[in-house]
């Protein structure tokens, strides 16, 4: 009886293991949320800070299309200077697995 028990708790472990192989699925859009900083000029630069924001839409495993946008703002002698980004385009992944 101990053997049987002993037998069934292998198989019980060794399926739940199985589950880990199991490829996740892909996701139809991804999101990205996040803050910015960007540094303009070298030596004297001025700092400015902002966020970036990213959205994905895949249409394949492998390709996609993809918007980026992002802000930066720096406020000197009452004065607020902004600096603004976009990309919208096609993007190529690897997926391993």
């Amino acid at each position: 009886m101990k053997s049987r028990l002993l037998i069934l708790a292998a198989c019980v472990l060794c399926a739940s293991s199985a589950f880990a192989q199991l490829k996740p699925p892909i996701p139809q859009t991804e999101l990205y949320l996040g803050g910015a900083y960007y540094r303009a000029g070298i030596s004297n630069g001025t700092n400015f800070y902002g966020w970036q924001t990213e959205f994905d839409y895949n249409l394949s495993k492998h390709a996609g299309i993809v918007l980026d946008l992002g802000g930066q703002y720096k406020k000197t002698s009452g004065i607020t200077v902004a600096n603004y980004q976009y990309l919208i385009g096609p993007q190529l992944k690897h997926r391993t697995g």
